[in-house]
């Protein structure tokens, strides 16, 4: 146990074969207030997730199931309030050498520290010695994400400022797009 899980003893209450359901805790249950949650099921060649403990070693790797290269990859400490960090393959010509926040609106930042200039495979990503991804004794998760035709797409889009029509490639239509 963590502190932060320590902490959200009554925020998520139970797993079910159709969901899972919230307890009281006002940071993930409150009056009023609008979330939104997203569950993905690991499978080969769009989506996997990944839990390691840091050691603060540049040029370490950890191995992944995706079978693919991840186009995304997202990583957070678990057990402490840190930022969510972004691999991105389109992000910019060196994407190895910069990353990108899920929970700040910020342009990309050049740090080889986070992916230490190396691009991930199909089985591993390689991690830099920064403290929001390979803090020593520190857990982290990572997701990965990759493009699977008429499943998944990665990518990224301008926005215009009016209605943008997003085409992910399949019928079904996009989902989930995370807007810059």
């Amino acid at each position: 146990s963590t502190a932060v899980e320590a902490t959200m003893t009554n925020g998520l209450s139970a797993f079910n074969m159709d969901g899972y359901e919230l307890g009281g805790n006002t940071d993930v249950n409150g009056s009023g207030c609008n979330y939104a949650g997203y569950a993905w099921k690991r499978a080969k060649g769009f989506f996997d997730v990944v839990a390691y403990t840091g050691n603060s070693t540049a040029g370490r790797t950890v191995n992944h199931s995706l079978g693919v290269a991840p186009e995304m990859i997202w990583v957070k400490g678990r057990d402490v309030a840190d930022m969510w960090v972004v691999y991105h393959s389109g992000n910019t010509a060196s994407p190895e050498t910069d990353y990108l926040r899920l929970d700040a609106s910020l342009a990309t930042t050049d740090e080889i520290a986070m992916w230490q200039d190396t691009a991930p495979t199909d089985t591993q990503f390689t991690l830099g010695a920064h403290s929001a991804v390979s803090a020593t004794g520190k857990y982290f998760i990572a997701y990965l994400f990759a493009s699977l035709d008429g499943v998944s797409k990665v990518g990224s889009y301008t926005g215009t400022g009016t209605d943008l029509n997003v085409d992910c490639g399949f019928s079904a239509g996009a989902r989930f797009i995370d807007p810059p």
